[in-house]
């Protein structure tokens, strides 16, 4: 098979979600007493009390505009007392590319379109459900830009997915540049 380059793009990656009444307890994988309202499963959590690329796994108990809803995580706090009243981000991840054949990511840029710096990851996704941090919670300052260098070229499999999760609403434009049928 020919190699060739592909590009693919995305404008206005971003939706959060924000709660400030959030109970976590001691090594623990749920998260109790929020509004559920646009939490979803896959969502990334973004709090102080775990460990950058958690993800929501379930909405436990629905409650979109109360606090009386609960949700799993896929790995447990690292607070050593319980917390309560604590300010917890749930931010979408955005599929990007889903190659069909054997791909290699060799750049792409991340540009801010907010007035404000924001954080912003990217997001390996294989197979196997198994999530990998390729960049996590980078601060991209306001009217600037994260550009993804030649230097590290990854290789995307069959099936995989390269995602983009960023901390504001509408917050970046995304392109990635992807060479095609490598073997």
């Amino acid at each position: 098979m020919a190699e060739s380059f592909a590009n693919k793009s995305q404008r206005r990656v971003g939706v959060t979600t924000t709660v400030r009444t959030a109970s976590i307890g001691v090594a623990t994988d749920r998260i109790t007493n929020i509004s559920t309202f646009n939490v979803n499963p896959g969502a990334l959590v973004d709090a102080n009390q775990f460990i950058g690329g958690t993800r929501v796994i379930a909405v436990n108990v629905a409650s979109n505009f109360g606090v009386g809803g609960s949700i799993t995580v896929d790995s447990t706090s690292n607070n050593v007392a319980a917390a309560t009243t604590q300010t917890v981000g749930f931010n979408s991840v955005t599929a990007i590319d889903t190659p069909i054949e054997k791909s290699i990511l060799v750049a792409g840029t991340l540009a801010n379109n907010t007035p404000d710096q924001l954080k912003a990851s990217v997001i390996l996704s294989q197979h196997n459900n198994e999530h990998i941090n390729i960049v996590h919670d980078v601060p991209i300052p306001a009217g600037s830009s994260l550009v993804l260098s030649d230097a590290g070229k990854l290789v995307v499999g069959i099936g995989s997915t390269v995602s983009v999760s960023v901390n504001t609403n509408s917050g970046v434009d995304v392109a990635l540049s992807f060479l095609r049928g490598v073997t």
